[in-house]
């Protein structure tokens, strides 16, 4: 299954006035994490072509500036058109702080296309 494990430093930017990160960090960890794995199966190219659809994250622990997380980011599924992002950043301590999932559209042009052969060879979740 097509995953990719990223580290990232929470800066101040990404926090409010008390140091506690805000929720766009969320938005912005799976961006980093997606881009770097589309990267790696030599897919960048599509990236403006994957519009979100869906996003939906939860908050399990707070996240505060200057910490070290880690973001894991892996296809949950893959559609005749959408792909299903999961995604999971542990803090420091190991632990669950962000959980959460994107679905994406292939969209090139004005509305969603079939996923490319190669992008569904290189995309496609592992069976079993």
């Amino acid at each position: 299954m097509p995953e990719v494990q990223i580290e990232r430093l929470i800066e101040w930017s990404d926090t409010d006035a008390s140091g506690h990160v805000h929720n766009g960090i969320a938005g912005r960890l799976l961006e980093a994490a997606e881009a770097e794995l589309l990267r790696r199966l030599g897919l960048l190219d599509l990236l403006p072509a994957m519009p979100r659809v869906r996003l939906l994250f939860e908050f399990r622990d707070r996240l505060w500036f200057g910490q070290r997380v880690t973001v894991r980011l892996r296809v949950a599924g893959l559609g005749r058109t959408s792909l299903t992002w999961a995604m999971t950043v542990t803090g420091p301590d190991g632990g669950e702080a962000i959980t959460g999932e994107a679905v994406v559209v292939h969209a090139p042009g004005p509305s969603a296309e079939p996923w490319p052969p190669e992008a569904r060879a290189a995309l496609a979740p592992a069976s079993g």
